[in-house]
């Protein structure tokens, strides 16, 4: 019963002193705390920081991050705080639940097989394989409600680059043609720009940069579109070609890849990548290219001697795309169980942070990345992946400062 303080007896409202229990690791020093720490595993060694101060201040040791550092591949920094800030931002991966994956929404062509793809601010366009190889530009959000179709060529369109509003395609006769989606009239004009079959499109700032399967590289102006240079240095088929920092990149079936600057148009090296080259990616300074279905290398335009790192596709029978975004490789092929999957792997520890399946679809053939959306271009279907819910934090893009600061200690 509760009893009023003004009748309380004395030795009621008296403090009664309760004799601490002593912790028994309060009394360690912390020499002993520290080789305790280092039997934790990195999820349970970020967990600990948050029991007491001390317990803080102690697994922040360098030695304990060092280790977890040099498991990841990570080569060798000075400061505490750099061990400790790449570990949590490059392995963070390690912490997703279990069995949590990306939402997922296909959308299946039903007019025929995709020859192409791009994306910009959640709009896809799609080039159809079907008779009158139109463009099918789709809102993801609400498709398939919100779509326009636009009236195809006579040729079929190979790629595709998407600046919303307009889009540039790119065919098999080697004309390059731009659309518009908000007006009546799509389409606004088109010009000759190869002999041959165009592989690739890229677009940086007034630039735009195509290639063809005629050996040839050109560089237009988007605005005029006047062509500013024309390169035929390649004995083969162009099948890749990407802007890198001031560079542009071209990469052939002659087993060759190629460095160009942007403003004095100059080719700048000729690297030797052993292989005929099918796919090139890129992020800040750095990219990485497809050779053979097999051989992923990561380059450096500061440092094209040799690459950087050999990305490792044991897992892989055969690989058919490949891209890089933040800290994450993406890997698109056939895995050694004869299945179509797509793999997302740290960039400093080249280890896997993911693998979704695409059995159904087949292997993909192009990635598409804008903010927390993946889209994977397959030869029936486009699958979209979500990321919103998903703690990747390799996924991320990461500053280019951080980025470069990872890239020097490879070098």
């Amino acid at each position: 019963m509760f009893t009023p303080e003004i009748y309380r007896p004395h030795h009621l409202t008296s403090k009664i002193s309760v004799p601490k229990k002593e912790n028994f690791f309060s009394t360690l020093p912390d020499e002993i705390m520290v080789y305790i720490f280092s039997y934790l595993s990195l999820r349970n060694l970020i967990t600990v920081q948050f029991v007491c101060r001390r317990w803080k201040a102690i697994s922040n040791a360098s030695c304990l991050w060092k280790n977890f550092a040099s498991q990841a591949g990570v080569i060798t920094v000075q400061d505490r705080e750099t061990w400790r800030e790449n570990v949590i931002k490059c392995q963070t991966f390690l912490l997703c639940k279990e069995g949590l994956t990306p939402m997922r929404k296909t959308i299946y062509s039903p007019w025929g097989g995709i020859s192409c793809s791009a994306l910009d601010k959640k709009q896809l366009v799609m080039g159809i394989y079907d008779r009158k190889k139109t463009l099918q530009v789709t809102d993801l959000n609400s498709f398939p409600i919100r779509s326009t179709i636009l009236n195809g060529e006579r040729n079929q369109t190979t790629t595709a680059l998407f600046r919303s509003p307009l889009i540039w395609t790119g065919d098999s006769s080697g004309k390059i043609s731009i659309w518009n989606t908000i007006e009546k009239q799509h389409k606004r004009t088109s010009f000759s720009a190869h002999k041959w079959r165009i592989s690739a499109l890229a677009q940086k700032e007034q630039y735009l940069l195509s290639s063809s399967h005629d050996t040839t590289i050109c560089l237009w102006d988007i605005e005029t579109n006047l062509r500013l240079f024309s390169h035929q240095v390649h004995q083969k088929e162009v099948n890749s070609a990407i802007f890198v920092g001031p560079f542009y990149i071209s990469g052939s079936s002659d087993h060759t890849i190629r460095l160009f600057n942007i403003k004095s148009k100059e080719m700048l090296v000729n690297i030797n990548a052993g292989h005929p080259v099918q796919c090139l990616s890129s992020f800040d300074t750095a990219f990485i290219s497809l050779c053979n279905q097999k051989i992923v290398n990561h380059w450096d335009t500061r440092q094209t001697k040799a690459p950087l790192r050999i990305i490792d596709t044991t897992t892989f029978l055969s690989v058919s795309s490949i891209a890089m975004h933040g800290y994450a490789y993406l890997i698109a092929g056939i895995n050694l169980e004869k299945q179509s999957v797509i793999q997302i792997r740290s960039i400093v520890s080249d280890k896997i942070a993911l693998t979704l399946s695409t059995q159904e679809e087949g292997p993909a053939q192009k990635f598409h990345i804008e903010g927390d959306t993946l889209i994977s271009e397959h030869k029936n279907a486009i699958i979209s992946w979500k990321f919103s819910e998903f703690k990747l934090k390799i996924w991320k893009k990461a500053p280019s400062s951080v980025f470069n600061d990872t890239i020097n200690r490879w070098i």
